[in-house]
C-alpha cells in the first residue's frame, strides 16, 4: 500500500510539473494517409490493440504526429522494456563519467565483500559460481549473462526486500557472454550498478546528464524496495520524449551542437553483439540485439521496444525517428505496419 500511494503522489507530481521543451516543428501533410494507415492495420477489441501515439520526426524537427481521440502530446505513457534502453543510456554515461568499464565484473561492484559465495545451490552449484565471476556488465547489457530467473512480478510487486541480492544468489544457465537469452533482471542489475558507481539511481542521474539537456521534464521512473529504479521497465514519460532518446542517438549523442553522449557508445549500443533468430520467429525480433536495443530490418536501424507495442525506430538512412506508444497485442503487426506503410512512404 505504502509503494502504490507513494507512487500515485509521485504521478501527481509528474501531470503537475512544469512541461517538456517541445522540439520545432515543420508537418507534412502528406503523411497523414500512411499515419492514417499505420493507426488502422491493428484490430481493436474494446481498450486492447488501441494505437495511442505516433510521432515522426526527420532532420531533427517533427514533420508528422498522431493521437488516439482522448489523448494529446502531453499525456505520459509506461514505456515497459523500451525503458531498458534509457538505463543502458545512464551505463553509457557512467562509462563515458569513469564510473564503469564494459568489462567490470558484476561481482566487483555489487558483491564487492563476497557475501554471496555459498549462497547459490544445487547440483551445478561450483560451477555457477565459477560463471557468476566471470560477468561482466556488457553481458548484461547484451543478455547474454545467462541469468535464469526472471523475477519481473516479484520484484515490481515488492515481494523482495533486498532485489539485488535475490537476483545474485540466481542460479546461470550458460557461461555469461556465450549467447543471447532476453531477461530483465539483467536490465535491473544494470540499474543497481549504476547506483553503486555514481551513488545516484539512474533517473537522477539521467536528469543530470540527458533529461535536463533534452528539456525532458515530465518523467517518473518506479523504484524497488531498495530505492532502485527498476531499469528494465517502470519509466513514464511523453510520446516525443521518448522520442528524443532515439533522436540523440541518431545524431551520435550531439544535442543542439553539444556533445553529450560519446561516439564509441552510440556505437557499441546500437549494433548486433549476438543473435536472435533462433529464439525468434517474428520478423523484427530476429536482427540482433545490442546494449539494451534491438536492431532492425533495414540495415543500420534500431529500436527501443517495449511491451505492448512502445516503439522508438530509428533510421539513419533517412534521418528519421518514429516513436509509437500503444496498448496492444499485435507488437509484431504494429512494428511491420510501421515500416512498410510509413517508413518506406518517408522519402
Amino acid at each position: 500500500m505504502k509503494k502504490i500511494y507513494t507512487l500515485a503522489l509521485a504521478m501527481l507530481a509528474l501531470t503537475s510539473c512544469t512541461d517538456d521543451v517541445h522540439l520545432k516543428l515543420s508537418i507534412d501533410s502528406t503523411l497523414d494517409p500512411y499515419i492514417d494507415s499505420v493507426f488502422m492495420s491493428v484490430p481493436l477489441s474494446m481498450s486492447v490493440n488501441e494505437i495511442h501515439s505516433i510521432l515522426v520526426i526527420k532532420d531533427g524537427k517533427v514533420i508528422g504526429e498522431r493521437y488516439w481521440p482522448g489523448v494529446d502530446a502531453s499525456d505520459t505513457y509506461a514505456l515497459w522494456s523500451a525503458s531498458k534502453s534509457f538505463n543502458s543510456t545512464a551505463i553509457g554515461f557512467a562509462i563515458q563519467d569513469g564510473y564503469l568499464n564494459l568489462d567490470d565484473k558484476v561481482l566487483d561492484i555489487l558483491d564487492p565483500d563476497g557475501t554471496m559465495a555459498g549462497k547459490r545451490s544445487g547440483e551445478n552449484a561450483a560451477q555457477v559460481e565459477e560463471w557468476w565471476g566471470k560477468m561482466r556488465v556488457r553481458d548484461l547489457l547484451d543478455m547474454s549473462s545467462g541469468i535464469t530467473p526472471d523475477y519481473l512480478a516479484k520484484v515490481g510487486a515488492g515481494a523482495f526486500e533486498h532485489p539485488t541480492d535475490e537476483i545474485l544468489a540466481c542460479d546461470l544457465a550458460f557461461e555469461p557472454g556465450s549467447r543471447f537469452a532476453y531477461n530483465s533482471m539483467n536490465s535491473y542489475l544494470l540499474s543497481a550498478i549504476v547506483t553503486k558507481a555514481t551513488g545516484r539511481n539512474s533517473e537522477d542521474y539521467l536528469e543530470e546528464k540527458f533529461f535536463k539537456p533534452l528539456g525532458i521534464r515530465r518523467h517518473l521512473w518506479e523504484t524497488s524496495t531498495e530505492g532502485i529504479n527498476f531499469g528494465g521497465w517502470g519509466l513514464h514519460i511523453t510520446t516525443e520524449s521518448f522520442a528524443k532518446l532515439g533522436l540523440l542517438y541518431l545524431q551520435d549523442g550531439v544535442w543542439n551542437g553539444k556533445r553529450l553522449l560519446n561516439h564509441e557508445w552510440i556505437s557499441e549500443a546500437t549494433c548486433s553483439h549476438h543473435e536472435t533468430a533462433p529464439l525468434y520467429k517474428d520478423k523484427e525480433w530476429k536482427y540482433g540485439y545490442g546494449f539494451q536495443f534491438w536492431c532492425d530490418s533495414i540495415p543500420g536501424s534500431f529500436r527501443a521496444d517495449g511491451a505492448w507495442s512502445q516503439f522508438c525506430f530509428v533510421f539513419p538512412d533517412k534521418n528519421l525517428v518514429i516513436a509509437c506508444n500503444a496498448h496492444s497485442w499485435n507488437t509484431g503487426e504494429l512494428a511491420d505496419a510501421i515500416i512498410n506503410q510509413l517508413y518506406e512512404n518517408i522519402k
